[in-house]
């Protein structure tokens, strides 16, 4: 607890520096480019397009899901895996890439992983302009849009996302080959998770049960549910319970051994 409340204490403390340093994390992410900032748009529309015509048109032969669009459905279950997946990835690395940064402007590490997940939710937030766009493009309408679940997984998420990355910020510190193990990790949870394909079609049960201990099918189907179906029903009370009860033990013990080996960093890297 005395960890976590640290930590809590220094984002406070330095919440200027953090909102300054994730909006420069996102546009420094894009200044190389001829495109600049487009690509952000370009990147994801790419991968649905591509995954759209392997799955929509190849496979499904353009059939809807639930009598929606299947490129509706899909890329209802791809922006929040674009904002998972990137912030898997950026967290775990973020303090064995900034350790150098982070000596010289003096300030406590523990605010490195928590502004790299706010970069990624900016990226985020307006990517969901997408997900409106492609609904009113196809004429699907908003009448199965709830606010109030969307912010609900938002939030969320986020969390989720944080107290994710000071765990595996720190393990990567350490040991440097978990950066594999997580690479590998996130691509197995992709397959995992009902982003495209439908839960229902699923009849065994241990699989179910496997799905169901994934985190990420939690965030999924929420945000799906939130844009398409304005029902938040189907995230049973267990999957709730189970999913924030691994979240507050990340935290904990991400916090902990954060602030346990943080001066010790230098030396494993």
């Amino acid at each position: 607890m005395k960890s976590l409340v640290t930590v809590l204490r220094e984002q406070i403390e330095n919440r200027r520096m953090i909102f300054n340093l994730a909006k420069y994390e996102l546009v420094n992410k894009y200044a190389g480019n001829a495109l600049g900032i487009i690509w952000l748009f370009l990147n994801p529309i790419i991968q649905i397009s591509i995954f759209w015509f392997v799955f929509g048109v190849g496979i499904r032969g353009r059939g809807a899901v639930d009598d929606i669009p299947f490129i509706v459905w899909l890329q209802t279950g791809m922006i929040p895996w674009f904002y998972i997946s990137a912030s898997i990835g950026q967290g775990a690395s973020s303090i064995s890439s900034k350790l150098a940064i982070a000596s010289k402007m003096s300030f406590p590490l523990s605010i490195v992983p928590f502004y790299t997940i706010l970069a990624q939710l900016l990226t985020h937030l307006i990517l969901l302009s997408l997900v409106f766009f492609i609904m009113i493009v196809h004429g699907v309408g908003f009448a199965g849009f709830s606010i109030l679940a969307l912010l609900y997984f938002i939030l969320t998420t986020t969390v989720f996302l944080i107290a994710l990355s000071f765990f595996t910020s720190t393990i990567i510190s350490i040991v440097k080959d978990a950066r594999q193990l997580i690479s590998h990790i996130v691509r197995f949870i992709f397959f995992l998770t009902p982003i495209m394909w439908e839960t229902p079609r699923i009849s065994e049960r241990w699989f179910l049960i496997v799905l169901r201990a994934n985190p990420v099918h939690y965030l999924v189907i929420g945000y799906r549910n939130a844009f398409l179906y304005s029902d938040v029903r189907s995230i049973n009370q267990i999957d709730t319970i189970y999913f924030w009860s691994l979240t507050i033990l990340l935290m904990f013990v991400g916090t902990r051994i954060h602030i346990k080996f943080r001066r010790e960093f230098i030396d494993y890297l």
